[in-house]
């Protein structure tokens, strides 16, 4: 019957106002008359409809709230909270309540910064960071790796978060985490789907911080759930003095954190809203637990299955249990009941990267202005998030820290004290490490305690042992068992002449420090210890490896690169500690030059990385030229298997391709500019050759080729010059960086009009779609419409095809025709010495294309002999990607690289309107010849030569590809001639 009351005073008060419109009709009509001035038609109809609303009125009232009262009020009071949202209110001390929320919004307002480093003086320490202001939600997704055998890369335990870019992960791990990736969603979301959630994740991921969230948010919202947040590891100290149930519990825990907090007001609310379903309970750090970890486990379980329905009953419960966990405590007591769902965090993407940075450093800059809203600020904040996220994305290394939130914090927070940040890992991770060694030795200070050591340079050296330690005896997990580790501590100290017992004395203070103030050195679960990341484990064992001498380098590095998956990341760091951080060149430069005359493949590679890693600067110029022709010869090694000739050719773009023709123009190692107008442009270095005057025969004869190669004909060729490798990358940039693609008034007067339909993102001619069929028209139109931004090529942004030394790919025939008009811009700066002036910078017609590729030779490929995969970059080469130019032979006609393979290459010549059939044929070559390489038609261009994902049938050098000039693919580039 209580459930009827609100909806009986509902209908009394409907009632109630409808008998008085019907009783006093007429004095209402005349107050409308009054102020309106109606006619006698419309006071009788007032006066007929609300007789008719008073009748009807009642009876609609009545019926309809017997209706709400018995079927709808008990479904909409009995149905449970979806989000964290819901709309309610709880029955209780509304004054004790406001009290309660008071003291969570006090508590957890401000981002807490404990145990890295304390915020900067420059930032207004009196109002602080709001964690609202730089809070960014955590995905995860329904994955917990099984067994103790997780791989590790990125600086964690795989266990479904994507492989950042450029990492080498196995397919079947790789293929695992992309699915993961994909199911990954909002903790918000989960929880708001869950009623019990098991939340695991790695050291400084970000836990604490959503559960502080997600209490605060609560308790600032009017909302119907009460947030009850507590650390575990408090519960597991109380509970192994007294045994407590968790209801218990909490009431005393939040009186001793606040004891204006009455206890027994506490045990009142927290009864009232359990029993309500109206708790928030969020439980953090269930591998925090000591040794009675399973006897909380067991008090858990039961609180859950008390407070929330069990999922068979199908019915919900408005309570909701949240537990976090790092991932290796979690795995020995975890929590079976069958109302816990168990997600795992992800690492921060790029794009949540970022977005921390953005809401960070503006929030940052508005504390030190005061917190006013101004454009200054802003400003600041905006340039100082360029520079964190430059950082970011051009490092590997620190791309792989900053997915961790707590690192990306630390790397934020020593920007922010005014730290210009290097463009070296190595220097970067020492300044990581510097501020978490500060940090912790503060603490030890405030608690009095004394890790073992007084200064923070002992302390590193103790910490690059063990770190050296681990990656021998157990580099996979990167774990050392407590009783272990206290072990190397006590034999570290008794080789500095302490005595067994005070050895023993300094490791069990050591194990104290790292349990309760480091967050380098971390209890990875119970008793078990790791660094917070792979890279600072690696770095620090790198740091104990620099300290070697030179022979024992040389004798040690060999060794441990013939197992680089768990081995070549320290070696790097090692010589990068060596040459950047103790500027020790020539010790370096030993190790290296060692490396380069073993002969071995492996070596040379690596040895490349390291010039990558540290810089030409920090090796010298005689070191860095040494390596440079090194790497050219081993890409150009037919004795070298061919996946390291590919990464060969990749590391030579990455430290510097010193061969003529590759980039760009430079006098005494400096780039060559040319000024015009208000542009400065850098000229391409173009390498020339000499295509002689000759009549050779085009085409293909017999059974082989397709019909669009025959008949072969002969076709007489003027002399011209081509350059001898496809337009690279650096070469295309100088184009990019020369204004050229927001020079409008260059597209509209030295390009055809259809480049600037294309350059403007419309459909260039429609005559180009009306040979296919509708779902081709469609996945076309869709296509451009993916294709839409114009100001690079498609594929530039891409470290795949974007080095420096790979040819240029992504470009319509619009964008390699508008480079090849400017480089004529360029013609004196140019051309080969003592040519004529009439020549002209241009795309070569395809019986130029053809000639140069094949000579009067008649070859069927760029060289002698049948199909060769040694020979050119095509599919049984298996690169499967764009591959250096020059890194195979030479071609046999006249001495050009890339005529067979890597990519295709756009003509001036037409093919026709139609796809599938030419409309300019080898049998009507001559009665064509004058029109077949105007510019102005709109139609498919030809291109030649294939590409690295074609057979060998389709890189023959009379092949005959076409494509539609806006085509824009990731195996089509463009070569360049010289030309009446």
């Amino acid at each position: 019957m209580k459930k009827l009351i609100k909806p009986l005073i509902v209908i009394l008060l409907l009632v109630l106002v409808l008998v008085m419109v019907s009783r006093y009709s007429d004095i209402i009509v005349g107050w409308a008359n009054q102020l309106w001035g109606l006619d006698d038609a419309q006071l009788d109809k007032i006066n007929k409809w609300t007789g008719i609303l008073a009748d009807g009125g009642t009876v609609l009232a009545v019926v309809g709230g017997l209706v709400w009262g018995f079927l709808v009020w008990p479904w909409k009071s009995g149905k449970s909270d979806s989000a964290l949202t819901a709309a309610g209110k709880i029955k209780t001390d509304t004054e004790f309540l406001a009290e309660y929320r008071r003291y969570i919004c006090e508590t957890y307002k401000h981002l807490d910064f404990t145990g890295i480093e304390d915020m900067p003086e420059t930032v207004n320490n009196t109002s602080g960071l709001l964690l609202e202001s730089v809070y960014v939600p955590l995905r995860a997704r329904l994955d917990l790796p099984s067994g103790e055998s997780w791989h590790r890369f990125g600086g964690r335990f795989v266990c479904g978060t994507k492989a950042h870019a450029g990492e080498e992960v196995p397919d079947e791990i790789e293929q695992a985490t992309e699915q993961a990736e994909q199911a990954a969603m909002p903790i918000e979301e989960w929880i708001g789907q869950q009623q019990a959630l098991v939340i695991l994740g790695d050291p400084g991921s970000g836990k604490s911080t959503s559960l502080k969230h997600f209490a605060l948010s609560l308790a600032q919202g009017k909302t119907a759930l009460l947030p009850i947040l507590l650390p575990l590891n408090a519960y597991g100290t109380e509970f192994a003095k007294q045994p407590l149930s968790f209801e218990a519990f909490l009431p005393e825990y939040f009186h001793a954190k606040r004891p204006q907090l009455d206890k027994e007001r506490l045990t009142k609310l927290f009864t009232e809203v359990l029993t309500q379903q109206k708790a928030f309970i969020l439980m953090d750090g269930l591998d925090e637990v000591g040794s009675n970890r399973g006897q909380v486990v067991a008090q858990v379980e039961s609180f859950v299955q008390r407070w929330v329905a069990d999922p068979e009953s199908n019915t919900k419960s408005g309570n909701r249990m949240v537990v976090t966990s790092r991932f290796v405590g979690y795995r020995d007591y975890p929590l079976v009941d069958p109302r816990w769902k168990t997600v795992a965090i992800n690492d921060w993407n790029l794009e949540e990267i970022g977005q921390f940075f953005s809401k960070f450093t503006l929030a940052a800059e508005l504390a030190w202005s005061g917190g006013e809203n101004n454009e200054t600020a802003r400003q600041k904040a905006v340039a100082e998030q360029q520079a964190l996220q430059a950082v970011v994305q051009q490092n590997k290394g620190i791309r792989r820290l900053a997915g961790n939130p707590l690192l990306s914090s630390l790397l934020a927070l020593i920007k922010r004290q005014g730290v210009n940040l290097p463009d070296r890992r190595v220097k970067l991770y020492e300044l990581y490490m510097g501020t978490l060694l500060r940090s912790w030795h503060r603490k030890r200070n405030l608690d009095r305690q004394c890790v073992g050591v007084e200064e923070d340079a002992a302390t590193y050296g103790l910490l690059a042992k063990l770190a050296l330690h681990l990656r021998l005896t157990n580099p996979q997990h990167g774990l050392i068992a407590e009783d272990a580790m206290q072990s190397y501590l006590r034999k570290h100290y008794q080789e500095d002449n302490y005595s067994r017992e005070a050895a023993d004395r300094m490791a069990v203070t050591f194990l104290h420090s790292v349990h309760n103030h480091s967050n380098l050195l971390i209890e990875r679960g119970y008793q078990q210890y790791g660094f917070i990341h792979l890279t600072f484990e690696e770095y620090l064992a790198g740091f104990a490896l620099a300290k070697e001498d030179v022979a024992t380098l040389q004798q040690k590095i060999p060794l441990y690169l013939e197992t680089p998956k768990q081995w070549k990341e320290t070696l790097l760091l090692a010589l990068g500690v060596i040459a950047v951080i103790k500027t020790e060149r020539e010790k370096a430069n030993a190790v290296l030059s060692y490396l380069l005359t073993t002969g071995k493949p492996e070596h040379s590679l690596f040895v490349g990385e390291v010039l990558n890693d540290v810089g030409a600067s920090q090796l010298g110029n005689r070191m860095t030229v040494q390596i440079q022709d090194y790497l050219s010869a081993l890409m150009q090694d037919p004795k070298t298997a061919m996946a390291d000739r590919a990464k060969s050719g990749r590391l030579l773009s990455e430290v510097g391709d010193p061969r003529p023709g590759i980039t760009v123009k430079k006098v005494n190692g400096e780039p060559v500019y040319r000024q015009r107008g208000n542009q400065k442009h850098t000229i391409p270095d173009i390498d020339w050759q000499k295509i002689p005057a000759d009549t050779f025969r085009m085409g293909t004869e017999g059974d082989e080729g397709y019909s669009d190669e025959k008949p072969a004909h002969d076709v007489s060729v003027s002399a011209f010059f081509i350059s001898r490798y496809p337009v690279t990358n650096a070469q295309y940039r100088c184009f990019i960086e020369a204004g050229l693609y927001e020079d409008k008034a260059f597209w509209h007067e030295k390009l055809p009009a259809a480049a600037k339909l294309w350059l403007g993102g419309d459909v260039v001619s429609e005559k180009l779609l009306e040979t296919i069929n509708e779902k081709s028209r469609e996945n076309y139109r869709n296509w451009l419409k993916s294709d839409k931004d114009r100001f690079q090529p498609r594929f530039w942004a891409d470290k795949q095809w974007n080095l420096d030394n790979h040819p240029v790919v992504g470009v319509s025939w619009f964008e390699a025709l508008a480079y090849s008009v400017w480089l004529n811009g360029l013609l004196l700066d140019l051309k080969p010495e003592g040519e004529v002036d009439k020549l002209q910078i241009r795309l070569p017609t395809e019986a130029e294309w053809e000639y140069a590729a094949r000579g009067t030779q008649g070859l069927r490929y760029a060289w002698e002999g049948d199909a060769d995969a040694s020979m050119g970059n095509y599919a049984d080469s298996k690169i499967g990607q764009t591959s250096a130019v020059g890194m195979f032979p030479k071609g046999t006609a006249f001495g050009l690289y890339d005529m067979t393979g890597n990519v295709w290459e756009w003509t001036s010549s037409r093919w026709g309107e139609k796809a599938g059939e030419p409309d300019f044929r080898y049998d009507q070559w001559q009665q064509q010849e004058p029109v077949r390489n105007l510019l102005d038609p709109v139609e498919f261009r030809v291109t030649r030569g294939g590409s690295w994902d074609n057979s060998t049938v389709n890189v023959r050098c009379a092949i005959r590809g076409r494509n539609r000039p806006v085509i824009r693919y990731d195996d089509l580039g463009f070569r360049v001639v010289l030309g009446e």
